[in-house]
């Protein structure tokens, strides 16, 4: 459901008219019918003032990293998943790593963090640009994901993920 449309139903079951929740909320009556008729694209702010005599409010929920993604563009850990319609490219890979780390760093998993190691290790040895440009000068991956030590399963999985991204990079 569309924010006017939450809007529109709250007010009706309040019984408010739309003079009356814009006069409550602060806004101007066309400004409030153009967002109940999804016209209107209102700033957190506007919404806040027009949520606020509703008794609702705005939330921002991180929504679940999707790995099965990330697995398709070269995280080498296998998925039982076939996602269609993502475009293999550096720029989604890289985007992909950044909220991966950052999931990582506060739900840890250290299958998850070995693999994540592996991927951006073949970044760093076989695109060197690629990760200067990208990922070095950030500092969550730099300082957590790019292994010191290189053990035996982060060759292994670092051949799996070139394959993976040998195709598209």
């Amino acid at each position: 459901m569309k924010a006017g449309e939450i809007v529109r139903n709250r007010r009706l079951i309040l019984g408010f008219t739309q003079q009356m929740l814009a006069q409550k909320s602060g806004i101007s009556i066309g400004t409030l019918q153009n967002i109940e008729a999804g016209i209107a694209n209102p700033s957190i702010a506007i919404l806040d003032k027009i949520l606020g005599p509703l008794h609702l409010e705005t939330q921002v929920v991180e929504t679940r990293f999707n790995w099965d993604i990330l697995c398709e563009l070269g995280l080498p850990i296998s998925s039982n998943k076939k996602i269609k319609g993502v475009n293999l490219t550096a720029e989604i890979l890289i985007d992909n790593i950044k909220i991966g780390c950052l999931n990582l760093s506060s739900n840890p998993d250290n299958r998850l963090k070995i693999a994540m190691e592996s991927l951006i290790l073949a970044i760093k040895q076989h695109y060197p640009t690629m990760f200067k440009k990208k990922l070095e000068k950030i500092t969550l991956i730099y300082e957590n994901f790019v292994p010191i030590k290189i053990t035996g399963s982060h060759i292994k999985l670092r051949r799996l993920a070139l394959a993976k991204i040998g195709q598209y990079l």
